[in-house]
């Protein structure tokens, strides 16, 4: 009784249960226990928890679990460490909690899970801000910019990826430092790194403009691609229909500033009438318009694209 309490006596207008001490209920740390051990056995791998739940509550799981079974209780304790906002512990009674549907109305739901995967290993205490989350936005913007000018580099190949690997080391290395970095205690922060050196060996092999070395550029970036889907299947990143993913991001980020998609759909408009009727300065104009309010304009043989300028405090007029 002077550790913890297995069994409550009954108090007034609580549920009880009899039982040979009398009438009571199960001490709080006896129902994770219960819970646990009634679905997953006496012995399961993975428990997680924050880390304030460490004492008392998971010390106490173990010492009664185990008392009762004689068996180790749990393999993996996986504490994860606070969310501070704006470098102020989240809580409810400082009135600073966001819960996720208000974060993924703003962003994207792949940017706040790139976010908690790689702001800093999960032990740790993370800061939540929405400069951070303009830069996660902004980094899974630029992966998935990248698998779109992959997949239409491929495209333009017509298949034809027989070509000798110009990045055999990489690729070779690339599963063995993912099982490293997860055998680290799912080290996601570690692993950034070679999926980074990956994403820049894509975009250099995608501006691959000599004829003869096509091919290899062409096989390496299906390898590369490979490599990358597979190590997904766990992270579970950059699984997302390329074109739909960036429609979506960049609806979301013009939000975020303000804009009104028709609005910059009717500027590019004018734009390319503009140039169609070689007014130039007009179009000039309108382009530096745009790029004021943080819009990006990229010009292709198919038409005008558009994406938002993130990582920048400028403001947005109101169009």
């Amino acid at each position: 009784p002077m550790d913890f309490a297995l069994w409550k006596s009954a108090k007034p207008g609580e549920p009880k249960w009899s039982s040979p001490w009398g009438e009571g209920r199960p001490g709080w740390h006896i129902e994770c226990s219960a819970m646990s051990m009634s679905h997953l056995g006496d012995t399961f791998d993975i428990h997680c928890g924050g880390r304030d739940l460490i004492f008392p509550h998971h010390e106490n799981e173990i010492a009664q679990s185990e008392g009762a079974s004689g068996c180790e209780y749990v393999r993996y304790w996986m504490h994860n460490g606070f969310i501070n906002i704006d470098e102020e512990k989240m809580s409810k009674s400082l009135g600073n909690v966001f819960n996720i549907r208000d974060i993924t109305e703003r962003y994207e739901p792949l940017v706040l899970r790139f976010f908690l995967m790689t702001g800093t290993h999960y032990r740790n205490p993370i800061n939540f801000s929405d400069s951070m989350l303009e830069e996660a936005s902004a980094r899974v913007a630029y992966f998935y910019e990248t698998l779109r000018k992959v997949e239409d580099f491929l495209s333009d190949e017509h298949g034809e990826h027989d070509g000798a690997l110009s990045c055999e080391a990489l690729i070779g290395s690339f599963k063995e430092q993912f099982n490293e970095c997860m055998n680290d205690d799912f080290n996601v922060v570690r692993m950034m790194d070679p999926i980074a050196e990956i994403f820049k060996t894509l975009n250099e092999l995608v501006t691959t403009r000599k004829q003869k070395k096509k091919a290899s550029a062409a096989a390496s970036a299906r390898a590369l691609l490979v490599e990358l889907r597979d190590v997904d299947t766990v992270l579970n990143l950059f699984s997302a229909p390329v074109d739909e993913y960036l429609v979506r991001h960049r609806l979301k980020a013009a939000g975020r500033r303000g804009l009104a998609s028709a609005w910059i759909e009717t500027r590019i408009s004018e734009r390319i009438a503009a140039r169609v009727a070689r007014d130039w300065s007009l179009a000039d104009e309108i382009r530096d318009d745009l790029l004021a309010n943080g819009i990006v304009l990229m010009d292709h043989p198919g038409g005008t694209e558009w994406m938002i300028q993130e990582g920048r405090d400028t403001e947005a007029a109101d169009p």
